[in-house]
């Protein structure tokens, strides 16, 4: 296949210069700033689209040829070390296609883990978790629990985790191994115990 030679291509591929020397400006503040509101501030003067309630951790690389292409809605975190990719040159540098420029989107209360890398087009729902070193080449649905290279669905969702049946019946088995080692007369004084706070109780 044939380099492009599209001039919209181009653009894609390299930004608007002026716009990046200007990012640039805020790119080291934005990545070490010793707080995550100041990291915040200077991503959001860099073009980054960020939300209320928001953390950013450390080095996060994102949006460096078009930062407007980057939302991150309130409350969502992005740890240290992530990369949201807005575009992928690699087609265009080698002259095998056109660029991959697509929005990222990051919904609200959504996390992700150290070191990950977020594809372009990507959107991750709202109180989503992506773990620790994840490739996320795909949407992630809410609530969802994913991890790894590509990034897979690892977990049930936060709401079964949280259910009252499991944990009640976790409980349950807890108080059952305990009593099976209990001495007998620990035993006896733990019923008598609870016998009389019954009758108190009753009265």
């Amino acid at each position: 296949m044939q380099s492009s030679t599209n001039p919209s291509d181009e653009k894609k591929a390299r930004g608007n210069f002026w716009k990046r020397a200007l990012g640039v400006l805020f790119l080291l503040p934005a990545w070490f700033a010793p707080h995550t509101k100041l990291r915040i501030f200077f991503h959001r003067l860099r073009g980054i689209n960020i939300g209320k309630g928001c953390e950013v951790g450390y080095f996060v690389i994102m949006g460096n040829v078009h930062p407007e292409m980057i939302t991150i809605e309130d409350g969502a975190v992005v740890t240290a070390h992530c990369t949201l990719l807005e575009h992928d040159n690699a087609y265009y540098y080698t002259g095998r296609g056109a660029v991959d420029s697509r929005p990222v989107v990051v919904k609200k209360k959504a996390f992700l883990g150290i070191g990950c890398v977020v594809f372009p087009g990507v959107t991750i729902g709202e109180r989503a978790i992506v773990g620790a070193m994840s490739l996320v080449k795909r949407d992630v649905a809410a609530d969802s629990v994913v991890c790894g290279q590509p990034a897979r669905t690892k977990a049930p969702k936060p709401a079964d985790l949280h259910s009252p049946t499991p944990n009640s019946q976790l409980l349950t088995n807890i108080l059952a191994s305990r009593n099976a080692f209990e001495p007998k007369n620990v035993q006896k004084r733990r019923k008598k115990f609870q016998w009389i706070e019954t009758r108190k109780c009753n009265h």
